[in-house]
């Protein structure tokens, strides 16, 4: 083992890990609660709207499949890529001049776009093409231009306001979810507690251990612990608040108490800012540039390479718990970089139940992943009591 890796353990939570502890946070149900208010009805002439209400009923990554498709394939980005080869076209004859050039540019999709955005510029070149003043037909080109700007800036906008309109709906899900009861003898909170070097025996010992985090009013937590989030929910938050509503007492602990050890990576509810959407893909025109999750992470937290980070985080860890999250998943190209390293670092997947353990074992065996002195370990939570969990907890709260 690498003795310059700093961290000594950290715990990487996923959607499964807010439903070990019994939280109603499950896409079916973000989908069912869509329903109920009457959402996708509203945006019945929505294209993506209608994506996600036909192709997804069941899970967080196929949400996101489906915004990347749509980003990737929709109405919108045939319309826009056309318009970019115009525009390419418009740069070609701006340097030659020549005037066939721009008539043979002239086609049945782009006479379409044209009338679909009410292209006042472009039509006027249309008239133009033949008999009119190089010089004219150029200016009337750079006029186009401008106009192309136009359309694809309003594109973006309409695209921003159903993006924030389906961000403020699961918002407001989440915050409904949080308010269920949460079970902390679920091995989610074990987990979550061992990690941080709590013995989550009971309300008593919780209670002691939160005590013990506390110096002179102020929380502390050991630094060589990582906590990488995929989720939105502030669980240890949540968590805390349990425990101050059985045992009476006061645990203020707030988002920014844990921010040297919990890194979110689509944002919280606590932040109020939520991220979610395609990643780093090629050909997504920029109207749609929006709905790439990449952007919206500069858009709140400034220049920001989560990929990186998170990589960089795995690569100083002894022992990396997985809870929960699809790593065959969409999310896989969170973990891609670091499981095609040779390091010795053991990783613990905690999943469900054996169906998912063998869809893991079957995606990483096919992209051979399995590789030099790495250990992989597999963890169900479907089973009553798991004694293979508990000696993890235990191993984990005592390691130095």
């Amino acid at each position: 083992m690498d003795e310059k890796r700093k961290f000594r353990t950290t715990l990487v939570l996923g959607n499964g890990f807010d439903l070990s502890l019994h939280l109603k946070t499950s896409y079916k149900a973000f989908h069912e609660y869509l329903e109920a208010k009457g959402f996708y009805e509203k945006h019945n002439s929505n294209e993506l709207i209608c994506k996600i209400r036909k192709e997804i009923h069941d899970y967080w990554y196929n949400f996101e499949k489906v915004i990347k498709d749509y980003a990737l394939s929709s109405k919108a980005t045939i319309l826009f890529r056309r318009l970019a080869i115009f525009r390419e076209g418009l740069d070609k004859f701006l340097h030659n001049w020549n005037r066939d050039l721009l008539s043979d540019m002239i086609t049945n999709e782009i006479l379409d776009l044209f009338n679909q955005y009410n292209f006042s510029s472009a039509i006027e070149l249309l008239n133009n093409i033949n008999d009119g003043e190089l010089s004219e037909i150029m200016s009337i080109c750079r006029k186009v231009e401008s106009q192309i700007d136009d359309i694809e800036l309003l594109e973006r906008k309409k695209t921003l306001v159903i993006l924030n309109e389906l961000k403020a709906e699961l918002y407001s899900f989440l915050k409904n979810a949080i308010q269920g009861h949460i079970d902390i003898s679920e091995p989610s909170a074990r987990v979550l507690l061992s990690t941080l070097g709590i013995e989550p025996k009971g309300y008593n010992s919780i209670e002691e251990g939160l005590l013990t985090k506390i110096v002179e009013e102020e929380w502390v937590f050991e630094d060589n612990v990582r906590i990488v989030s995929f989720n939105y929910t502030d669980t240890l938050y949540l968590i805390a608040k349990v425990v101050e509503l059985a045992k009476g007492r006061a645990f203020p602990l707030e988002f920014e108490d844990l921010k040297n050890i919990y890194f979110p990576i689509h944002g919280t509810l606590k932040e109020e800012e939520l991220v979610f959407g395609a990643d780093d893909v090629e050909g997504i025109p920029y109207p749609l540039q929006i709905l790439k999750k990449s952007e919206q992470i500069i858009d709140y937290k400034g220049k920001y390479d989560v990929k990186k980070q998170f990589t960089d985080i795995l690569n100083n860890s002894q022992e990396i718990i997985i809870f929960g999250h699809s790593i065959n998943g969409l999310d896989f190209e969170y973990y891609e970089e670091y499981l095609k390293t040779d390091s010795d670092s053991p990783i613990h997947i905690i999943t469900y139940d054996e169906t998912s353990v063998e869809t893991i074992k079957h995606f990483l065996a096919k992209r051979n992943l399995h590789r030099g002195n790495r250990e992989i370990k597999y963890y169900k939570t479907n089973e009553s009591h798991n004694k293979q969990i508990e000696d993890l907890c235990n191993r984990i709260r005592t390691m130095e």
